[in-house]
Order: structure tokens, then C-alpha cells, then sequence
């Protein structure tokens, strides 16, 4: 695969600043070096865009995934879940989910049924479509939740579990003193399922 180039460099006898560029690391610059899967996933025109000097400017960095290989000035905003990089309005369910737990290094920290519900879904690779699993994800109970299971839950939804069995959960899961309850369904029948 072959990327147009976005700007050519001889010398540079400044600093530069929010520039990426394609290849090896040059010592004597101040450019960021990005891999062609950082140019083609969005990672580099998302960083362009989120390290803009001026975000009011009318024309900035994006890049509509399925037409453009590389940013371009004027694309289509680039948005970024968990390293999920993808285009989007500013209602996106899977930006602006009220669920999203907070994160602290690289454990999510859950206190609420509906943070649980979000990170299972993140482990589980449904919280978004084309979104990878994130099965090693990491987490701690910040306190007690319960969980009621019917047919439908209280938002909705089923407790899908914390992994599957095309990606099982591998990531640490802290307790940190609290419990998980799961009422109203038979749990030993729904960890056998999902051994299998």
C-alpha cells in the first residue's frame, strides 16, 4: 500500500510541532514518527486534529474511514474509544455512554451496574461494532452492585457476562473488598454454558 505524501521535509533549522511523518527515525528533527497503520487506523489524524493549535479553525485534520487512507485537511472528525479509532457525530453512544467508568492507569474503576455493563461489553468486543474485544481489560469494584436478571434486566439489556467463549476474560478483576450478585438467574447453568 502506498500513502500520498502530506508534505515534504528537506531542513528544518526550527522546531516543528504536531508533525507526523512515515518511516525511520530521524535524529536531527522534531517530527513524530507514525507506522502506516497509525497513518491508515486513524491514530494520526486524530492526533493532528486533538493537538491543532486552533480547534475554532473552519478546516481541520480528519479522515472518512472507507474513502480516505490518510488524514486530510477538511476530512470527517476522527473519534477514539479505547484506542478504537472511528468517525461519528458528537451523539455517539459508544464516545458519550453514560456507563463508561472511570479509569485509573489502565483498570477501569466500576461502580455501578451500568459501568459493569459497559466493560463487559468492552471485554465482550460489543460495545461498538468493528470494535475489537478487549479481553485482557482490567477493573476494580469501587463498591457493592447487585444485579437483578429477569428475562430483561433494568436497563433493558441481558448481563451478557464478562467474557465469551470466543474471547474469554483474561484480564484481572479486583474485588477490592465488594461483591457482584447476580439475582434472579441460574448461575451455575450459565457458567456451564459458557465453559463449554
Amino acid at each position: 500500500m502506498s500513502l500520498q505524501v502530506l508534505a515534504v521535509h528537506t531542513y528544518n533549522y526550527g522546531t516543528t510541532a504536531n508533525c507526523y511523518r512515515l518511516g525511520q527515525t530521524v535524529s536531527e528533527t522534531d517530527e513524530t514518527i507514525a507506522t502506516e497503520a497509525q497513518f491508515t487506523n486513524g491514530a494520526v489524524a486524530y492526533k493532528l486534529a486533538a493537538d491543532s493549535s486552533d480547534p475554532t479553525a473552519t478546516t481541520q485534520w480528519g479522515q472518512t474511514f472507507g474513502t480516505d487512507t490518510y488524514p486530510v485537511l477538511g476530512g470527517a472528525k476522527v473519534y477514539c474509544v479505547e484506542g478504537y479509532y472511528h468517525n461519528h457525530n458528537d451523539s455517539c453512544a459508544a464516545c458519550n455512554d453514560p456507563g463508561k467508568p472511570d479509569k485509573a492507569g489502565d483498570t477501569y474503576q466500576i461502580a455501578s451496574y451500568e459501568n459493569l455493563l459497559w466493560f463487559a461489553k468492552l471485554a465482550n468486543g460489543t460495545l461498538m461494532q468493528g470494535m475489537p474485544a478487549k479481553p485482557a481489560a482490567n477493573a476494580v469494584l469501587m463498591q457493592a452492585i447487585d444485579i437483578t436478571v429477569d428475562t430483561v434486566d433494568t436497563v433493558g439489556k441481558r448481563w451478557p457476562g464478562i467474557g465469551t467463549s470466543d474471547n474469554p476474560y483474561n484480564g484481572r478483576f479486583n474485588g477490592n473488598g465488594y461483591t457482584v450478585t447476580l439475582k434472579g438467574a441460574d448461575v451455575s447453568t450459565a457458567a456451564t454454558k459458557r465453559r463449554r
